[in-house]
């Protein structure tokens, strides 16, 4: 039986959390479609299909897509996962993450890499993490130097850090897949000169320091010839990759690859991005934008009475920048859980109770620290900032801490704009009570009173024991002298002190 070939999108249940995110809510039932695998089909092993392709470079959505698609993998029974490679790069963490995402799973998943294009910088570690190796014809694999955009738009390496942490892990992952550590390295150390040196009948790949120690040592070899000279990286074409033993073979198609691996028989089913996921990486660079939108919303939802466009909006923008974060795998629900008690806490505190205590606080606290966890993939760096393997995470916790800070200071200043510019709005003129003119004003309260005892006048208000009184068209505050006085009641004055005016029912009237 021949290779068999299915596309599907497959997802991890998530559409349910994204229900609030407009299209990323429908769009992420997408990852329903595909269906079972035929009755028939069950005893053929499953091969997937991983594409990391089409992209200007890897990043955090490109990581938290490889760690989806190889637990679906293992979720399905898969025996092999085939990686198609065709990127010119990424980020160089996210990458060393994809690595290890690669082989979480070493005992019940076979990985392979199939470099389909270029496999440049990112994509030759990655393909040096698979299990094996397999290149088109016309392909290329290596030029890994960490690189970053410098002054002017020129392109500048990073810092030795950066550049021993991919060095690192160049050599690592070739000796744990059994491949040359010199040649690996070659392509990120421009310092080494690489030679193809026979010792004692076996062939290998040493750097000139490591010749000149065999000739110090007197032992037997006879170098071939120069792999890599010094000053460059390596870069090599599939015949030559694997000559040198980096892959495994040359491929034309992934059946052919399966074949060369022993799955002849295979059933393949091609993952992909889910079009939830498409969305999310669309919004995922300007997410804090939808935060300030939805701070902003429910802010003027508040503002204005009833619920409409601006709560509507607020919400939307919400569940945007949560719902793109929970696809690329930064947040969790309970994340989303606390930021959505945070509003409630502040409201509370805000409408319920008096002033601002502990509630208010402990609602900003849960809000901010909710939306800091939801950008990034661990809740806190997990090892010290000195030490390279941790230092993207610590880069990313100050990017994400300052674009936190201004998307906040953006919304309060948008929040105070609005709180002045809103009421002068023609929709707000429409909803908003508007106060008399300012000589329509009459003050509730003459000061001073010009009251002496024995006045008499009106209690228009209950006095319990508090309240006003009308006395020869003047209202005035003042208070009952005994019992409850019921509004309409006759009362006169018994003493005034000061802006304290003392009253009891007029003579001849009962008090209730």
């Amino acid at each position: 039986m021949g290779v068999t070939r299915r596309t599907v999108a497959v997802g991890k249940g998530r559409a349910g959390v994204l229900a609030l995110g407009l299209a990323l809510a429908g769009a992420s039932v997408a990852s329903a479609q595909g269906g079972g695998p035929a009755a028939d089909e069950g005893a053929r092993p499953l091969a997937v299909v991983l594409p990391i392709r089409d992209k200007d470079e890897i990043d955090l959505p490109t990581a938290m897509f490889v760690r989806r698609c190889m637990a679906d993998a293992l979720r399905m029974g898969a025996r092999v996962v085939v990686v198609e490679v065709d990127t010119p790069g990424g980020e160089v963490f996210q990458t060393l993450d994809i690595c290890r995402y690669l082989n979480d799973y070493p005992d019940q998943l076979r990985t392979a890499a199939f470099v389909t294009s270029i496999a440049w910088s990112a994509g030759s570690l990655i393909s040096i993490a698979c299990d094996s190796i397999y290149m088109r014809e016309g392909t290329s694999m290596g030029s890994a130097v960490p690189v970053a955009p410098g002054a002017e738009g020129a392109v500048e390496a990073l810092g030795e850090k950066y550049q021993s942490a991919v060095r690192a892990a160049f050599r690592s992952w070739a000796e744990k897949k059994g491949r040359s550590a010199n040649l690996a390295q070659a392509m990120v150390d421009p310092r080494l000169e690489i030679l193809e040196v026979v010792v004692q009948g076996e062939r290998r790949f040493l750097t000139r320091q490591e010749v000149d120690n065999l000739e110090r040592e007197g032992r037997e070899h006879r170098v071939v010839g120069v792999v890599c000279p010094e000053g460059q990286v390596l870069n090599v074409t599939a015949t030559e990759a694997v000559r040198l033993g980096l892959a495994n073979g040359v491929a034309a198609s992934v059946e052919e690859l399966l074949r060369a691996e022993g799955f002849d028989d295979a059933r393949v089913l091609r993952l992909d991005y889910t079009l939830g996921e498409r969305l999310a990486e669309l919004v995922y660079a300007i997410r804090i934008l939808f935060l300030v939108v939805g701070l902003v919303g429910l802010y003027t939802e508040l503002k204005v009475p009833g619920f409409g466009i601006p709560g509507i909006l607020g919400l939307a923008s919400l569940a945007v920048f949560f719902g793109s974060s929970y696809l690329v795998g930064t947040a969790h629900p309970m994340e989303i859980v606390a930021f959505f008690l945070g509003v409630v806490l502040l409201a509370v505190e805000l409408f319920v109770t008096p002033g601002f205590g502990v509630l208010g606080v402990l609602g900003l606290v849960l809000m901010a620290a909710s939306v800091l966890l939801a950008m990034q993939p661990f809740d806190w760096p997990q090892g010290p900032m000195e030490a390279p393997e941790f230092e993207w995470q610590w880069d990313l916790f100050r990017t994400n801490l300052l674009q936190l800070t201004l998307g906040t200071l953006g919304a309060v200043g948008l929040m105070a704009a609005l709180a002045v510019a809103l009421p002068r709005t023609r929709l707000a003129r429409g909803i908003l009570l508007e106060g008399p003119a300012p000589g329509e004003v009459r003050p509730a309260v003459e000061s001073p009173p010009g009251l002496a005892p024995g006045d008499q006048g009106i209690a228009v208000t209950v006095l319990r024991p508090v309240g006003k009184a009308e006395f020869a068209g003047r209202m005035c505050d003042v208070v009952a002298e005994g019992d409850l006085i019921e509004c309409g009641t006759p009362v006169e004055v018994v003493s005034v002190a000061g802006m304290r005016v003392l009253v009891r029912a007029a003579r001849g009237e009962g008090t209730g």
